[in-house]
């Protein structure tokens, strides 16, 4: 009886639930990513990783979305006889113009592209896509949103037992880490034209891991639910600003801008990446508003109690002091500011001042660099923190909810308004269109944000306030309903050690990557975050309905990597106490852990240059030509790439010896890999090997390469606490040579080379965040860090700022001094101009 109640009761709710949002926004999981350690990243198995048997013509199709276009990897693979026989692989970097979707298939020499273009494609897009495989034909086809994109020739067995995945196959392979970040859903698999399984992905379906044909079970490990995004603010972005920034939003090109006085950086949301404009003047003033102007392409900087505007034009590289009237005697504090599209003029609206709330509307005359007032016909009371939002047509602009009253005097007694005004540009008048009664949701809530975001075609709108409690600033997102003037939460709420002083935040929608945005600078001024939440935002009963449902790790797949992770550690404190008494092993786990390559035997070093020492801790390297040092490189590099597991005869061929007829290029193959094979038979554990048609390096014994090496560390860096900071100064010794194969340069190479350098850079700051936040003595530690992040970029500002900073700190003010000279002829070198700023302004710049 409980359990027929408890069904009907979800049936109720999923009635209710369709009628206020589309469920199929909601559908689907989200993968973890480049974002993530790699045993903790996502996993997806068909029939829990067993054969599917399939036959003659069958296809595989599936709906996915990108939640960030920055990480590469494997979408969809297959495996046949625990062989790959085909992979979908999303690329970002090898074209310029389109994100490519690669369908590689056993022994064929060139994958079935899907071209993505990267001036029109988003994330948050749904696409569909579908591999036909039919054996009749001996053909495989790709589509895009069922239009055929590609079809190839290709040998198919009349029958097939393929085993399917999406995203990582083996946690426990460290070469299977690649995986875009992507959701997923609507996962089907067709059979001479009918549908045979079946995964929605629902997370409202108690049984959502069954397929509705045949009841094949689908496993998740490591996933989450798409809804939650839907609730749950997420970080999309992080960087350093040395002052108190700026926020504004491009709506038109999806970009944030980020005014940090001497710099400009902006975040591209579509692309996911992030560029510095360093400004050729300071932009004046300190105390104001930014607003970008989408039909000049000109930022304002506007002092946000009316008074002085200044211009950048983005063509000059520099701001231009319009006014410098500095504030007027009104004092429009909490004033609104709009750029009509009819005049791209600025407009400015209430306001608050010498205890008086404002009811006036001005308008900025450029030519004669001074605010006029627009004389109104009527007012709609005095108000300050107005929120406003482009209307239902581009003639109107629409005014919501401030603080003030019906006189301006605050001795009387301020209140909220809850009503909603209509304002025409043209006619330059109010008209109201709704007024809230009684929301008692709201009264506790102050700060009502400059932004709302309006959706036209239901009615409804959706705004942000905040209050503080217990030390901390809540930021609430509401929505509002015309139709049945009902105001609810929606999402949840953001907390923050946030005090008034250093409340710098901003708020708004891009309709490109359908998400709601919210900028804050953190608690010590230092970093500036930014959040996303995606549309529409659910209220929390929409997503708790589905906790007794959460997608996690699988059980068996979760206590052996727990086990595994318990027993890395007991390993690790063993050798960590043994050390203190015995004679060190390879890696030293002492109070001054030392790591030095050059004393291994059997092993490959990648960072800093490639080396290969043999048992006698000589370096073999050297003794291989120019043209065996490539062939080693490439084999050792696809054997690292997880998407691969090694590279096929005719890919190295192409890639080796592109001119040479098929005969001639196997006849160097052979020779090659002899004589290397012949330099290699010095290093214990070392081959190269072949099969599965495959060549690749295998690692066995005490042989050690020290790319897995960070791997290991980079886990548990990210994954466990790490005592004495132990594991980071392993990392560190580890890798304090420099970047990856940097001493090696092939067309080929260096995107492989540029990924593995960024993941590294990230992984760095990410703990030098870490410790800064923690506020003990490490200065020597976090200069070390530096140090490592400029031996992978040698004119990373944010590393070298810190670094200056430090020194003086530690009172080594000459060093400091002669790491600026270094760091200024480095960048003299590399991009033939004088760095912009003095020792001082580094120093001291905030």
């Amino acid at each position: 009886m409980v359990g027929i109640v408890k069904k009907l009761l979800l049936f109720v709710f999923l009635c209710f639930f369709t009628n206020i949002f589309s469920q199929d926004n909601l559908y689907g999981i989200k993968f973890r990513s480049g974002d993530k350690g790699q045993l903790v990243r996502s996993s997806v198995r068909l029939n829990n990783g067993n054969p599917l048997k399939l036959k003659d013509h069958f296809s595989v199709s599936f709906d996915i979305s990108f939640w960030s276009l920055r990480y590469f990897g494997p979408v969809f693979r297959a495996t046949l006889n625990n062989k790959e026989f085909a992979r979908l692989v999303f690329n970002q970097f090898q074209d310029n113009d389109y994100y490519l979707l690669q369908l590689f298939l056993d022994e064929l020499k060139d994958p079935l592209l899907i071209k993505l273009d990267k001036n029109s494609f988003t994330v948050n897009k749904w696409i569909n896509i579908k591999i036909e495989f039919n054996s009749k034909a001996d053909s495989v086809s790709l589509y895009l949103d069922k239009h055929l994109k590609e079809k190839t020739a290709f040998a198919i067995a009349d029958e097939l037992e393929l085993s399917m995945f999406f995203g990582i196959i083996d946690h426990k392979n460290p070469m299977d880490y690649d995986i875009p970040a992507i959701y997923l859903k609507n996962i089907l698999i067709e059979e001479k034209g009918q549908k045979k399984y079946f995964w929605l992905l629902n997370p409202y379906d108690e049984s959502f891991d069954i397929d509705k044909i045949n009841n094949k079970k689908i496993s998740l490990i490591n996933t989450d639910w798409l809804v939650k995004d839907h609730y749950r603010w997420y970080k999309k972005y992080e960087v350093t600003v040395t002052n108190y920034p700026l926020f504004a939003h491009d709506s038109i090109n999806s970009r944030i801008f980020i005014d940090d006085k001497h710099r400009l950086i902006k975040i591209d949301l579509i692309r996911s990446k992030d560029s510095v404009i360093n400004y050729r003047n300071y932009r004046p003033g300190k105390w104001h508003d930014l607003l970008y102007d989408n039909f000049r392409n000109r930022l304002y900087s506007v002092f946000n109690a009316q008074g002085e505007v200044s211009v950048y034009d983005f063509l000059s590289n520099q701001w231009t002091s319009i006014d410098t009237s500095k504030e007027v005697d009104g004092h429009y504090y909490g004033s609104v500011k709009f750029i009509s599209p009819f005049d791209s003029l600025i407009y400015l609206y209430g306001g608050y001042g010498w205890y008086t709330a404002k009811e006036k509307l001005f308008q900025y005359d450029f030519n004669n660099t001074v605010w006029k007032e627009v004389k109104l016909p009527h007012n709609i009371g005095y108000r300050f923190n107005v929120s406003i939002s482009p209307g239902f047509d581009n003639k109107h602009y629409l005014f919501w909810s401030g603080f003030g009253n019906y006189s301006g005097k605050q001795e009387e007694g301020f209140f909220h308004f809850n009503d909603l005004h209509s304002f025409d540009l043209i006619k330059k008048e109010f008209s109201k269109i709704w007024d809230f009664k009684n929301i008692d949701e709201l009264k506790k809530y102050s700060h009502l944000f400059e932004n709302f975001y309006l959706n036209k075609t239901d009615s409804t709108f959706y705004f942000m306030r905040n209050y503080e409690d217990s030390n901390k600033t809540f930021f609430q997102l509401f929505k509002a309903d015309l139709k049945t003037s009902q105001i609810s939460k929606v999402g949840y709420a953001l907390s923050f050690n946030l005090p008034k002083t250093k409340r710098n935040v901003y708020f708004c929608y891009d309709s490109n990557t359908e998400e709601f945005l919210f900028v804050k600078q953190n608690e010590d001024s230092t970093k500036v975050i930014l959040y996303g939440l995606k549309y529409p935002p659910v209220p929390e009963q929409t997503f708790a309905s589905i906790s007794n449902f959460n997608v996690e790790p699988d059980n068996n797949h979760f206590i052996i990597l727990i086990l595994a992770g318990s027993l890395l550690m007991i390993f690790f404190l063993y050798l960590y106490f043994r050390n203190k008494k015995t004679k060190p092993s390879h890696i030293e786990n002492t109070d001054t852990p030392t790591f030095e390559p050059q004393a291994y035997k059997n092993y490959i070093q990648t960072f800093g240059g490639l080396k290969i020492f043999n048992r006698d801790g000589q370096d073999v390297f050297n003794e291989f030509t120019p043209k065996l040092k490539e062939v080693f490189t490439l084999i050792l590099v696809r054997s690292l790439n997880n998407h691969s597991k090694g590279i096929t005869s005719e890919e190295l061929s192409s890639v080796i010896w592109p001119d040479f007829s098929p005969e001639s290029a196997k006849s160097n193959r052979g020779v090659a890999i002899n004589k290397i094979r012949k330099i290699l038979s010095s290093v214990d554990g070392l081959e190269i090997d072949f099969s599965n048609k495959l060549w690749s390096l295998k690692l066995s014994g005490d042989a050690k390469c020290d790319f897995q090496e960070y791997k290991k560390w980079e886990y548990q860096l990210r994954n466990n606490d790490d005592p004495e900071n132990l594991y980071l100064t392993q990392l560190l010794n580890l890798i304090k040579e420099g970047g990856f194969l940097e001493d090696l340069s092939y067309e080929w190479l260096e995107s492989f080379k540029l990924a593995i350098n960024n993941e590294v850079i990230s992984l760095l700051k990410e703990l030098l965040d870490k410790l800064t936040r923690q506020g003990e003595n490490n200065i020597g530690l976090r200069i070390k860090i530096c140090d490592t992040i400029l031996k992978f970029d040698s004119v990373d500002e944010e590393a070298f700022k810190t670094k200056i900073r430090l020194h003086y700190e530690s009172g080594n003010h000459q060093l400091a001094k002669n790491s600026y000279k270094l760091f200024v002829a480095e960048y003299k070198r590399l991009y033939d101009e004088t760095y912009p700023l003095s020792f001082q302004d580094v120093l001291f710049s905030k």
